[in-house]
């Protein structure tokens, strides 16, 4: 509406003389109320002028060709096409008007729909115009029949985090099944629990806080061992550094968070010092590095020859995800300050296979020619003969007795295998030494 043109207060601002609040100028509604007369007489007036629409059909005719209660004059052609978004509101705001006038009687109309008007029609406010609708009916549409059986939805694979931790969860959670019978043949698990550990077990001795030579941890009811205390040791290293690590962010990192920081220890049910649950092989490292002040690269040159450095490797794995030779180098580096000869390489080759899982398509066949590819000396002879005896195996209940036969060789008490004589209190099979009375416990 153009500035000063206002149909109520005028070019001035001021109230047009005689012009109703809501009301357009020459609208009879507006005339009815300034004459007294009672509402609804406007709608009745135009009621005699525009008769009723005629719809022929059982439908009631779509609101876009009802009558309209917008006034008569036509606005000027735009000199541009209407959009289809204008379109769209040109036709609701006719439905609308239509809507309100009908009594919503259109709006309540099922299943139908009216053609479009033409162009030719007459002006809906054209006094006497009668016109005569024809509504279609729609046809139901038919159900759409199955296009075959549905198939599951495939999962996205795991972004590199969810891997990642998958992993750290996975360790702990084999840490927690396997400490229960850890060092035990398997007759003698059979014996203890009535069969194979496929899940949560209790201690392995009712007598855990006495018997000998475990006490006192409490390994079993899902506690997890030093194996993941250490883990988790070397992950706040990473989280410190926040970049590849070597022998001495051991000395610097590793050894002050053993012994000076208290942490939960699942097996002492209490918190503690890690060092106060760890073994003898790891303890080394705190002997070694902090009292005995030796070189890091190669502190761990006369400790125990065991698995203590492969144990908590993972974090390498993951940190070179992908990289299994940047992973083994890590892994060797950093193993330097606990261990020597082959539990220096397991810890380096055990590392290189984390990360080949993480290649992409990767295998449990890809993942063994990876660390093959890089193990030396006795460490690939082992791997390649327990692959060999897996091989073979058909069914999980039979693997046991192969693998163990395959790898015998180069466990350090199974050399001497017509001389094996059980430690006292401990399982059958396991030769006592002058450094391990109880070598069933060396982990």
């Amino acid at each position: 509406m153009r500035s000063g043109s206002h149909p109520v207060f005028g070019p001035s601002g001021g109230p047009v003389p005689g012009a109703v609040r809501g009301s357009r100028p020459g609208d009879p509604a507006a005339r009815d109320r300034r004459a007294g007369a009672p509402r609804g007489t406007d709608t009745a007036r135009r009621s005699e002028t525009v008769p009723a629409p005629q719809v022929t059909g059982t439908a009631v005719p779509p609101p876009a060709l009802l009558p309209s209660r917008r006034p008569s004059g036509r606005l000027p052609p735009r000199p541009w096409k209407d959009s289809p978004a204008d379109d769209v509101r040109k036709r609701a705001d006719t439905g609308r008007g239509a809507g309100d006038e009908a009594g919503g009687e259109a709006a309540s109309a099922p299943d139908t729909l009216g053609a479009p008007a033409s162009p030719d029609a007459p002006d809906a406010s054209d006094a006497g115009a009668v016109r005569t609708l024809t509504a279609r009916t729609v046809p139901p549409v038919a159900e759409p029949s199955p296009a075959g059986p549905v198939l599951p939805a495939v999962p996205a694979p795991p972004s590199l985090e969810d891997r990642a931790a998958g992993c750290l969860v996975g360790a702990a959670v084999g840490d927690a099944l396997g400490g229960p019978v850890q060092g035990w043949s398997p007759e003698e698990i059979v014996k203890r629990h009535g069969g194979r550990v496929e899940g949560i077990v209790g201690p392995f001795h009712d007598n855990w806080r006495t018997a000998r030579p475990l006490t006192p941890f409490h390994k079993g009811d899902g506690h997890v061992t030093d194996d993941t205390l250490m883990t988790h040791a070397l992950v706040r290293v990473y989280e410190t550094v926040r970049d590849h690590l070597d022998a001495y962010d051991i000395a610097d990192h590793l050894v002050p968070d053993l012994i000076g920081t208290p942490r939960w220890i699942p097996e002492l049910e209490t918190e503690a010092l890690p060092l106060q649950r760890i073994f003898l092989a790891e303890k080394w490292i705190v002997a070694r590095l902090h009292y005995g002040h030796a070189d890091p690269r190669e502190a761990g040159v006369g400790n125990i020859v065991n698995c203590g450095a492969a144990m908590y490797m993972a974090p390498v794995g993951i940190v070179n995800a992908g990289n299994p030779d940047r992973a083994y180098a890590e892994a060797l580096d950093i193993a330097g300050a606990h261990q020597a000869s082959y539990g220096r390489e397991a810890a380096g080759v055990f590392a290189a296979a984390v990360a080949a899982a993480f290649l992409p398509d990767a295998t449990p066949s890809s993942v063994v020619v990876q660390a093959l590819r890089l193990a030396k000396d006795g460490t690939r002879a082992a791997i390649e003969a327990v692959c060999e005896a897996a091989s073979s195996v058909t069914e999980a209940e039979s693997a046991p007795a192969p693998l163990r036969a395959a790898v015998a060789p180069s466990t350090r008490w199974a050399r001497t295998t017509a001389t094996r004589r059980s430690a006292p209190g401990g399982p059958p099979g396991c030769t006592p030494s002058r450094n391990f009375p109880s070598p069933w416990a060396c982990c």
